[in-house]
Formats: C-alpha cells, sequence, structure tokens
C-alpha cells in the first residue's frame, strides 16, 4: 500500500492540474483512508480532488469523506461542524443535507454546545425526513434535554418519540432513556412502568431486571420520591 502510494504521488506532482492526477488521488484516498488508516493521507489526497478535479461529483465525494474522517474516524467535533457545513453547503438532495445537519447537531451536542445543537435539530425539523429521520432527530433532542437537566421536557419528547415510531422506539431501545429521565425526575413508579415494558424485547432481560429491582430500593427508601420532583 505505501509503495503505491508513493507512485500515486509521483504521478500528483509531476503533473499537478492532470486527470491522471485527479485519478491517482482518487485511488490513493481509498487506500490512505480504509486499507491503511492514514487519516491525514486521506485528507491531503481529498482536498487535491476537491481543488483541482473538474467533476462535481467528485468534489461531492471528496468533500463527504473529509467530514466522514472528521465526525466518525477522529472525532474531532469542532473542524467536524466546519466540513459538514461545506457540505451542507453544497449538497442539493434535501433528504441527504437534513442528514448532514443532524450530524452538525450530533458534533455540537458531543462538544457539550446543548443551545447550538436543538437549533440545529429545530432546523432538521423543518426539513424533509424520512421516518428514521424523524425519529433519530427527536430522540436527539431528548438526550439533549437529559444532558440540560430538563427532564419533563425529555420525557414528553420521548413519550412522543414512542407514541410516533413504537418500532423504531424498541429497536433503538428507547425505553432505557425514557426510564432514565423519570428516575432522574425522580418519578421512580413511571421508570419501573417503562422498564417493565421492556423485559419482552430487551437483551441481556437481566439488566433490566436490575435496574428495576434498584429503582424499587430507592422508591422504598428514600422519602419524596413519588412523582415528579418540584
Amino acid at each position: 500500500f505505501k509503495e503505491a502510494l508513493g507512485h500515486f504521488d509521483r504521478v500528483i506532482k509531476r503533473n499537478t492540474e492532470s486527470r491522471q492526477a485527479v485519478q491517482s488521488a482518487i485511488e490513493g484516498s481509498k487506500i490512505a483512508h480504509y486499507d491503511i488508516k492514514n487519516y491525514e493521507k486521506a485528507l491531503e489526497y481529498y482536498r487535491f480532488i476537491i481543488r483541482f478535479s473538474a467533476n462535481l461529483p467528485e468534489r461531492l465525494d471528496a468533500q463527504k469523506k473529509i467530514a466522514e474522517i472528521y465526525f466518525q474516524a477522529l472525532q474531532a467535533y469542532e473542524k467536524a461542524i466546519i466540513e459538514l457545513g461545506k457540505l451542507a453547503d453544497i449538497t442539493e438532495n434535501l433528504f441527504e443535507k437534513a442528514e448532514v445537519k443532524l450530524n452538525i447537531a450530533r458534533s455540537n451536542y458531543y462538544l457539550g454546545q446543548f443551545d447550538q445543537a436543538r437549533a440545529e435539530i429545530a432546523e432538521v425539523l423543518r426539513m424533509p425526513l424520512d421516518e428514521n429521520g424523524h425519529f433519530q432527530a427527536m430522540s436527539l433532542n431528548g438526550n439533549i434535554l437529559i444532558a440540560q437537566k430538563n427532564y419533563v421536557d425529555a420525557i414528553k419528547q420521548f413519550e412522543q418519540v414512542r407514541e410516533q415510531f413504537p418500532k423504531l422506539a424498541v429497536q433503538e431501545n428507547l425505553g432505557l432513556m425514557l426510564a432514565l429521565a423519570y428516575e432522574e425526575n425522580w418519578n421512580f413508579s413511571e421508570a419501573i412502568k417503562v422498564l417493565e415494558s421492556l423485559l419482552e424485547t430487551y437483551q441481556p432481560k437481566e439488566y433490566i431486571e436490575l435496574r428495576i429491582k434498584r429503582l424499587r430500593d430507592r422508591q422504598k427508601n428514600q422519602p419524596g420520591a413519588k412523582g415528579y420532583r418540584k
């Protein structure tokens, strides 16, 4: 792989603005990104493609890969926000643009920039979305509300998601987050009900049973644990 990259680099240096140079960068980026996971080298190739390719789909794909590296591989969320923003600007497909904006929201969430993350989600929810897109955006909003310790609104959000997307809620174990929101709000009875509803679907079942047991112990031992905390 390294020897191949050396040949590609020589083609690029020999005639930077040629089609062969762009093709070398495309092939080199695949090796650097996926085979040897040299992300800095892959970024170098992708930026070359953006600068010198006359083919719009190639430039768009290169920008997607740059954003992917920063967001997924490197988890460098500040840089990911910048690159995802560039990608959103040039993405014409509205469903794809919504997914890019949702990743910008996720990046802000991971950085602890909760208000900005929620602003991004609000924008995403005004865009065309498929069922999974709606589910992901609303679920992320619920997670952010928990992070902000706004448990009442988090409960409302998760309950709404469960009602609108029951199958996805089961597949993604959304009930665990809803139970957590009830627990953090000291509504142990409702948290237990939610967990009991997961006993038939969640594996390992013993994990749910343990959480229920702990909640019942807390409910029994702490005064004022019933209902919502004021």
